[in-house]
């Protein structure tokens, strides 16, 4: 009873597997506002684009088409029907084509990878030379601050290279006094003499390649909740090298949506405005120069939830919610700084012609304090609407560690896929009738008893492998 329950279970699971996959067309639910399905289904037989169904979901509507080959042309129409700032929403995919039935059993077919299904492959650089400046830049401010509190006149910290400065200081007391200041607050830096009374500080290998592992860790955990924003659920994310990322998303065909986000570097920062102390000048959107302290109040990776609406004057905003920590430092900044201005940075990282990561930052907006502020607030200035939905976005799957820079992209066509899974069930199938008849011809009853021991075990490979759920 027990084996036959169990091959029963098998092969209601490998059953998926047989029926294969339907083109089809995802709209994301987060957007420009996706028409009923009498609207899709009109518009789309009228253009004679044959739709097997339409599925309703909470974060999305699936278009399942009855041809492969009108895939494209059916993304075209939904466009032309929704708008062009739709085009984002618009993802070409491959759906089960296995009954409803089976599927809410939670039979699903055979996870196939890239090789097999087709999709798009990303391989992203991050660079985590930023970081080390980041680090770098902390230790430079924090220096100025001993210099003040040790009254130690004369003293220059400079940056040197990414993850090295240069103290000068005026005499070998004051040398003595830094070197201990180093040795107990920043011990994963290496400290030597330089010229006359200063010193050379350098990162050690140990903190770089803690802080790499570190960062690139924080990245993968970021690029994974991003895809799942585009309700991508079989994308692999995993790490390549010492600082790559690769991303392979099968079924995917269309890649300007994923691109968009994976690649996306933008991230917020609130800053309090201030013309003394540690300062950098930002410009505004009208180029004009907004004075800013170099310490943010805190940054993105507080950022727990962000909706974009439009707001009282029609403008398009972002409501944010932010984690406990985040709302706890908000409010006490707030609470102490009400009536003064606070900043709101908008970054962004490219590549210039030399293939050095640049920074670009700007302020989107400067409000007065009006009281204080607890764990949920709104920013403007983000631009369109559709801007402030793709920053939303980026903003719930979370702000990047370090820039990150697409490097390679491959998109593999699901034709030579499918060619060799239809070889491979030819073969399965004139091995298997030939050695099915062998048996029952040579061996009669007892070969007979071994066919059905083999079809058995065929169909419990397949269905665990089915079952398991992993790409192949």
């Amino acid at each position: 009873m027990v084996l036959i329950v169990t091959v029963v279970v098998m092969m209601l699971s490998a059953i998926p597997t047989w029926y294969g996959e339907d083109a089809a067309v995802q709209i994301a639910a987060k957007g420009v506002p996706t028409p009923d399905v009498v609207t899709l289904q009109k518009t789309l037989t009228e253009q004679g684009i044959g739709v097997k169904r339409i599925d309703q979901e909470a974060n999305k509507t699936v278009v399942i088409l009855n041809n492969e080959a009108q895939q494209t042309k059916a993304r075209s129409t939904l466009m032309n029907l929704m708008g062009p700032k739709s085009e984002s929403q618009l993802t070409l995919a491959m759906e089960p084509a296995a009954p409803m039935w089976l599927r809410d059993m939670g039979f699903e077919p055979i996870k196939l990878g890239l090789d097999l299904r087709g999709g798009v492959q990303f391989l992203l650089d991050v660079d985590v030379d930023q970081v080390f400046r980041a680090q770098a830049t902390q230790l430079q401010d924090e220096l100025r601050m001993a210099f003040r509190k040790e009254g130690i006149r004369g003293a220059r910290a400079e940056l040197t290279a990414d993850d090295a400065l240069f103290v000068r200081l005026p005499n070998d007391e004051a040398n003595s006094q830094i070197r201990h200041y180093m040795k107990e607050n920043y011990p994963q830096w290496q400290v030597t003499n330089g010229s006359g009374s200063g010193l050379d500080l350098v990162m050690k290998e140990d903190e770089k390649n803690e802080i790499r592992n570190m960062t690139v860790q924080q990245n993968l955990q970021t690029m994974r909740s991003r895809i799942e924003e585009l309700g991508i659920t079989e994308a692999l994310v995993q790490r390549q090298g010492a600082n790559r990322i690769r991303i392979e998303l099968p079924g995917v065909q269309d890649p300007a949506a994923a691109k968009n986000v994976i690649g996306a570097t933008a991230s917020l920062a609130f800053y309090p405005v201030k013309e003394t102390g540690a300062t950098m000048v930002l410009p505004d959107e009208n180029g004009q120069p907004v004075r800013v302290s170099r310490k943010p109040i805190l940054g993105g990776d507080h950022i727990v939830d962000a909706r974009a609406n439009f707001g009282e004057m029609g403008q398009a905003e972002v409501n944010i919610t932010l984690d406990s920590t985040g709302g706890k430092i908000m409010s006490d900044f707030s609470g102490r700084n009400i009536g003064k201005p606070m900043a709101t940075s908008f970054s962004e990282y490219s590549r210039d012609a030399k293939g050095k990561t640049v920074k670009e930052s700007k302020i989107i907006s400067v409000a007065t304090i009006q009281s204080q502020l607890g764990n949920r607030f709104r920013i403007t200035g983000a631009g369109s609407m559709e801007d402030a939905q793709e920053l939303a976005l980026l903003l719930r799957a979370g702000s990047l560690t370090a820039p990150v820079t697409i490097v390679e992209e491959r998109t593999i066509g699901p034709t030579l896929g499918a060619e060799n899974i239809s070889n491979g069930f030819a073969a399965l199938g004139l091995g298997m009738g030939l050695t099915l008849l062998f048996m029952a011809v040579w061996y009669r009853r007892l070969g007979w008893v071994a066919n059905v021991a083999l079809i058995c075990n065929m169909i419990m490979l397949f269905g665990l492998l089915a079952m398991i759920q992993v790409q192949y």
